[in-house]
């Protein structure tokens, strides 16, 4: 009697790719003024990742503990390091973080500088510890952390992606979406997406950003949640990115503020991706980078009214 082979409802490169995703290695670095700080919805989110994404190493650097017990995550598979070792903590400490008036320079340039540095350090103590990932997730803890299975999906993309960044946004007064997180945001063209008028509504926006050739915020927001691909920039974050690891640790590379953009320090996202960039084309290969459309959420703690949530 012949043997009838039975063929599963995935093909063998289909599930050759089921094991690989499932065998990534993972590491998520983020930072917070305090556990106080941190929202319980992103803890919770986070904590739900490991069921989607197995194993995850979680890096939290904290610029001060003030008596608050580690928090549980609810996720064996989670490996949690806690860093509160930052050197020159007075300098470095983000207990006030700047959210009022962009005009005042001064004080957004501080901040900037405060962050790279804590950034630089996070990335070189993680380092430190010899492990070898696929991926990194940087995440900023604040935003309206996405679920697991978004994140799922933009990482089966890493293979073909050096940078892969979120789509972002948050409401004006008027209830309108724009692009959050514009200061690291550069156009495929090399257009800045942080201006002056960073701040402004549409009308103002339209106006400097036609002076430029460039879309506004509002309308860049619309180009990227409407692209069926992955969008091509120069550089991005958002509030959550994804890096090839391979890439990502270089020694070459590191967090540091550039020169000074609309009188503000160029992002510390940006100097970081330019130097990725300079590395892969040094090799004289080409630096895959850009927006996925899938990783759109809320900035967070602002609702459609512009009123703090």
């Amino acid at each position: 009697m012949a043997t009838t082979h039975m063929t599963t409802s995935l093909t063998e490169e289909a599930q050759r790719d089921l094991r690989q995703e499932t065998q990534m290695k993972i590491a998520v670095f983020t930072m917070a003024p305090t556990f106080g700080m941190i929202p319980d919805k992103s803890l919770s989110t986070l904590s739900s990742w490991c069921e989607s994404l197995g194993r995850v190493d979680l890096y939290v650097q904290l610029a001060s503990l003030k008596g608050e017990k580690m928090p549980n995550l609810n996720c064996p598979q989670m490996h949690f390091t806690l860093d509160t070792n930052i050197q020159e903590n007075s300098r470095l400490r983000m207990e006030d973080p700047y959210y009022g008036d962009q005009r005042d320079m001064e004080a957004l340039r501080k901040r900037a500088d405060r962050i790279a540095s804590a950034r630089a350090q996070q990335r070189r103590l993680a380092l430190m510890n010899g492990k070898d990932y696929d991926a990194v997730i940087v995440l900023d803890i604040d935003v309206d952390i996405p679920a697991a299975d978004i994140v799922k999906q933009a990482l089966q993309l890493t293979r073909q992606y050096d940078v892969l960044c979120s789509n972002s946004y948050e409401f004006d007064e008027n209830g309108d979406k724009r692009t959050y997180d514009s200061f690291p945001l550069v156009t495929s063209e090399g257009q800045h997406m942080f201006n002056r008028f960073n701040m402004a509504g549409p009308e103002q926006q339209e106006q400097y950003a036609s002076l430029e050739g460039r879309p506004t915020q509002y309308e860049f927001f619309k180009l990227v949640a409407d692209s069926p691909d992955v969008y091509p920039v120069q550089s991005c974050f958002g509030g959550l990115a994804i890096y090839r690891f391979s890439l990502w640790k270089v020694p070459q590379c590191t967090y540091h503020t550039g020169p000074q953009l609309y009188k503000v320090p160029v992002c510390e996202h940006e100097t970081m991706n330019n130097c990725l960039r300079s590395e892969r084309e040094s090799k004289g290969e080409d630096f895959r980078i850009g927006i996925y459309p899938g990783l759109e959420f809320n900035r967070g703690g602002w609702g459609k009214d512009g009123v703090p949530l």
